[in-house]
C-alpha cells in the first residue's frame, strides 16, 4: 500500500487516460441507469403533484447548497492533479469545511422552510432534501480524491454500489405502494449515509485526512471563483424549475421536472470525460503544454460524439420514458424531445470548461455565466407565463447556446484554445 505522504505520480500516457475514462464511464453508465430508473419509479408512484414537490425541494436545496460547497470539488480536482503531496491536507480540510458550513446551512434551511410556500415546498420534505443534498456533497468530495489520482476503478465501484442501493430500497417502497414523497427522500438519505461511511473508511486506509486551518483559509480564498461558477451553472440548469414552481405551481413542476431531470442526469456521462481530463490537463499544462493542447482537442472530439449519441438516444426513447411514467405524464414527451438537444450542447461545454479550468480562466468563465443566467431568468419570466413548460424548455436551449458561444469566444479571444485561435499562449 502506497504511503500517504508520497502518492505515486500521475500516469499520463494514452493508455492510462483511456483506461480511466473507460472505468469512470462504465461506472457512470451503470450509476446513471440506476438513478434514471429510480427517479422514474419515484415519479410514477408519487404522481405529478407529489413529484413536483419532491423535485422542487431538491432544486431549492441544490441551489442554496453553494453556501457550503463553495466550488471546492472542482478546485480540489484541479489541485489534486497538480500537487499530490498534500492530498490528505486538501481533502481533510475540504471535508471539515463542508461539514461545519453544511451543518450551519442545514439549521438555517430548517428554520426558513416553514416560511416558504408549503404547497410547493412542504417543510419536512425540504429538511429531508437538505440532508440528502448535504450527504451527496460529502460523497462527491470523497470521490474527487479518487478522480484526481486517476483511481477511477474505485470510483466506478462506489458509484454503482451507492446508486444500486438507492434503487433497491426505492423499488421496495414502490412495491409497497408508498405514496409519501418524504419516504423516497429518506431512503436516499440512508443510501448516501452508507456510501459516505464506506468511502471514508476505504480512503483513510491509504490516505489519512489532515484538516489544517491554514489550508482551509486557502481553500476558501482560492475556491471562490469556482463557487461563483458552480452557482451560476446550477442556476442556468435549475432556476427554471423554481420559477415554474412559483409561477405555475407544483402540477407544472411535476410535468417538467422528470424531463429536465432525466436530461440533466445524462450529463453524468460526458462528465466522466471531464472528471478525468481536468486533472490530466492541469498537470500537462504545467509540464507539457503542447501535449495538453492535443489532449484537449481529442477530448472535445470525444465529447461531441458522446453528446450527439445521447441526443439521438433520448429523442428516440422519449415515448418509452413517458410510458414508464404513466398517462399523467403524457405531455412530458414533447418537452423531453425538445430538451434532448441540450445533451450535445452541454457535452461541448464540458470540454471547453475543462480547458478553462485547467488554464486558470475561472474569472472569464464566470463573466460568461453571469450574462447567460441573467438572460435565462429574464426569458423565463417572459415566456413561462405565456407558453408554460415548453417556454421553459426553449429558454434552456437558448441558454446553452449562449453559454457555448460565450465559452468559445473566451477561448478564441484569449488564446486558450490554439486549435480555434491558432495560438499557443495560456
Amino acid at each position: 500500500m502506497m504511503p500517504a505522504s508520497a502518492p505515486p505520480q500521475l500516469q499520463l500516457n494514452r493508455h492510462a487516460i483511456i483506461s480511466n475514462i473507460a472505468a469512470l464511464f462504465s461506472g457512470s453508465v451503470i450509476a446513471q441507469g440506476l438513478t434514471t430508473l429510480t427517479l422514474l419509479l419515484t415519479a410514477r408512484r408519487l404522481g405529478v403533484v407529489n413529484y413536483g414537490q419532491y423535485a422542487g425541494c431538491f432544486t431549492l436545496t441544490a441551489i442554496t447548497a453553494i453556501t457550503f460547497n463553495l466550488g471546492m470539488d472542482i478546485w480540489l480536482l484541479r489541485e489534486g492533479g497538480r500537487d499530490r503531496t498534500s492530498l490528505g491536507q486538501l481533502v481533510g480540510s475540504s471535508l471539515a469545511l463542508k461539514g461545519g458550513l453544511g451543518l450551519l446551512w442545514f439549521v438555517l434551511v430548517s428554520i426558513i422552510a416553514p416560511l416558504i410556500n408549503p404547497s410547493v415546498f412542504p417543510p419536512a420534505l425540504v429538511r429531508w432534501s437538505a440532508l440528502a443534498t448535504w450527504l451527496d456533497s460529502i460523497l462527491a468530495t470523497l470521490l474527487i480524491i479518487y478522480k484526481a489520482t486517476l483511481r477511477n476503478k474505485i470510483t466506478f465501484i462506489i458509484q454503482a454500489a451507492s446508486d444500486g442501493l438507492w434503487f433497491i430500497i426505492t423499488l421496495l417502497l414502490f412495491g409497497l405502494g408508498e405514496m409519501q414523497a418524504t419516504a423516497y427522500v429518506q431512503v436516499r438519505v440512508i443510501a448516501l449515509m452508507l456510501s459516505c461511511g464506506l468511502t471514508a473508511y476505504l480512503m483513510t486506509r491509504w490516505l489519512p485526512l489532515k484538516p489544517i486551518f491554514t489550508t482551509m483559509k486557502r481553500i476558501v480564498r482560492e475556491s471562490l471563483p469556482f463557487a461563483a461558477s458552480e452557482l451560476l451553472a446550477l442556476a442556468a440548469m435549475r432556476i427554471d424549475v423554481l420559477i415554474i414552481a412559483f409561477l405555475l405551481g407544483e402540477n407544472a413542476v411535476g410535468l417538467y421536472s422528470p424531463a429536465v431531470g432525466l436530461v440533466n442526469a445524462m450529463f453524468l456521462i460526458p462528465a466522466t470525460v471531464y472528471n478525468v481530463i481536468v486533472p490530466v490537463l492541469s498537470n500537462l499544462f504545467v509540464r507539457q503544454p503542447q501535449q495538453a493542447w492535443l489532449t484537449a482537442k481529442r477530448s472535445l472530439g470525444l465529447l461531441l460524439v458522446l453528446g450527439v449519441g445521447l441526443t439521438i438516444a433520448v429523442f428516440i426513447s422519449a415515448g418509452f420514458f413517458t410510458q414508464i411514467l404513466g398517462p399523467s405524464y403524457a405531455n412530458s414527451r414533447v418537452i423531453l424531445q425538445l430538451l434532448s438537444l441540450i445533451l450535445t450542447l452541454h457535452s461541448l461545454i464540458f470540454g471547453l470548461v475543462a480547458i478553462l479550468v485547467a488554464t486558470g480562466q475561472q474569472g472569464k468563465r464566470a463573466l460568461v455565466q453571469v450574462i447567460t443566467v441573467a438572460v435565462n431568468i429574464v426569458l423565463n419570466f417572459l415566456l413561462i407565463p405565456r407558453f408554460g413548460v415548453q417556454g421553459a424548455a426553449s429558454v434552456y436551449i437558448i441558454t446553452e447556446i449562449i453559454l457555448l458561444v460565450g465559452y468559445g469566444w473566451v477561448a478564441y479571444h484569449y488564446g486558450v484554445c490554439p486549435f480555434l485561435s491558432h495560438s499557443t499562449e495560456n
